[in-house]
């Protein structure tokens, strides 16, 4: 999935698109750091402490959450998913700006 958010930021970024990734594991950030350095993510990432974990009832990976420009969520999706179902609500949130 990584890949493809990679390029849908590319893609989007310009247009208002901000991804942003937060790691509710138990890694480390220098393994975390690591990570995102290898693989050249072009999106933010930060590290959930119990209390993000509890307050956002983040319960699987990866989980993914559309958020409107207003702020409120638009979709939330627990699992994998394909760029083509990423970059239709992309589309669609991209439009309601």
């Amino acid at each position: 999935m990584v890949p493809s958010l990679i390029e849908l930021q590319k893609e989007y970024g310009e247009k208002g698109l901000v991804i942003l990734a937060i790691d509710a594991g138990d890694e480390e950030v220098s393994t975390v750091r690591a990570f995102v350095q290898a693989n050249r993510v072009n999106y933010l990432n930060l590290m959930a402490d119990a209390q993000v974990i509890q307050a956002y009832r983040l319960t699987g990976h990866p989980l993914s959450v559309f958020v409107t420009p207003q702020g409120t969520i638009y979709s939330l999706y627990l699992g994998a998913m394909s760029k083509k179902t990423l970059e239709k609500d992309i589309q669609a949130l991209l439009a309601q700006r």
